[in-house]
């Protein structure tokens, strides 16, 4: 596949997210790692979706449907309340028509539409109005974050735990975090292109507990590699995946099973 496709459908998904990332914040139960502004791709229905707020007895989730872009609030049975286009609009006038919605549910707050309090790149964006993704965009993003929600799924089955699996707004990486005891908890997702790897990537870490992990010890797979100066761990470019998703998986499956083997041998050297 052609990657390309893939980071330009990534960075607009990234800027357009921080509407559901901003509704998170302001009305859901703060928590201390901000895992109450996280968002969560469905591949059934191709969209990313909110957290649910709970208001009395009633229900509601702003999504972002990937087919054209358009933010859509629903209830529990999800029954559509409201819908936003933002195809030809600027950021700053789709958050004023998602404003009316949220009023008119009688969710207002005064300042939900304030900046998060990280910050992110435009990537040009702001610059110009919102256009919907083409259809190799999103053909693109949808294989690889199916691919990461399935793998997420995959390991923790492997690892015998159950938990969620969700797009951070900061960074844009699906993953999901699992405490394999009192001394090690290891992280995996696909994060999105950056400066240390030059393409998106899949990757494996282990959070130690009282000791750090000499990775001159750790043995390189034939399509992976280790990380070991600001930031330790595995990483998997997706340029070297297949571009059939069952082989795809296969060779995500064994870079997970492989690294983390790699952390459980060296867990009391």
């Amino acid at each position: 596949m052609n990657t390309a496709q893939y980071h330009k459908a990534d960075q607009k998904l990234h800027y357009l997210s921080q509407i559901l990332a901003k509704v998170n914040r302001s009305f859901i139960e703060k928590k201390e790692d901000d895992s109450h502004t996280n968002l969560a791709y469905d591949p059934w229905n191709q969209r990313i979706l909110g957290r649910t707020i709970q208001k009395n007895d009633d229900q509601y989730r702003l999504n972002l449907n990937l087919v054209d872009l358009s933010f859509e609030m629903l209830d529990q049975t999800q029954n559509s309340l409201w819908l936003v286009g933002s195809a030809g609009k600027s950021i700053q006038e789709v958050e004023e028509q998602v404003d009316h919605g949220i009023k008119d549910l009688g969710l207002a707050q005064e300042d939900w539409r304030a900046p998060m309090h990280y910050e992110i790149p435009d990537y040009g964006l702001g610059k110009h109005p919102i256009e919907p993704l083409s259809e190799v965009e999103r053909t693109h993003w949808t294989y690889y974050r199916a691919l990461a929600n399935y793998s997420c799924l995959n390991l923790q089955t492997s690892l015998a735990t159950q938990l969620e699996i969700r797009i951070w707004p900061h960074h844009f990486d699906t993953a999901t975090l699992i405490k394999i005891n009192e001394k090690l908890s290891i992280g995996y997702g696909l994060a999105m292109k950056d400066e240390m790897v030059g393409e998106a990537y899949f990757y494996l870490s282990g959070y130690p507990e009282g000791f750090n992990f000499n990775y001159a010890n750790f043995k390189q797979g034939e399509d992976w590699q280790w990380k070991s100066s600001e930031w330790k761990g595995a990483i998997l470019p997706i340029n070297l995946l297949s571009d059939e998703y069952q082989a795809a998986l296969k060779s995500i499956g064994d870079f997970c099973l492989k690294a983390s083997d790699q952390y459980f041998l060296n867990l009391n050297k």
